[in-house]
């Protein structure tokens, strides 16, 4: 069984309730479509610093983890965000983590 890649689109959620609030437009709303690798194991989502940027995600804490190899990293909880696939009303609101360099 080989990899599984999904694009979905990433949405900057307080942006999104400004819209609600008739403070900004649709058309300001930040958003990027990615073509993302499927975890099915995951718990979070995974975006990296360029994602965070483009989108103006804002550093909500700071939390550490170990990774498969035993490792342990330092990593940024942004958010929030939210994430829609195949332009359908599925749709899911998140933090997502940025891992620090």
């Amino acid at each position: 069984m080989g990899l599984v890649y999904a694009e979905i689109e990433l949405i900057n959620g307080d942006d999104l309730a400004l819209v609600r609030n008739k403070i900004k437009g649709e058309e300001e709303v930040r958003r990027i479509r990615v073509n993302m690798l499927v975890d099915t194991g995951s718990v979070y989502m995974c975006i990296n610093e360029n994602i965070q940027e483009q989108l103006q995600l804002p550093i909500l804490e700071q939390r550490k983890g170990q990774l498969a190899n035993g490792h342990i990293v330092e990593y940024n909880v942004v958010g929030p965000l939210e994430v829609r696939f195949k332009k359908s009303q599925m749709l899911r609101k998140c933090y997502g983590t940025s891992r620090r360099k």
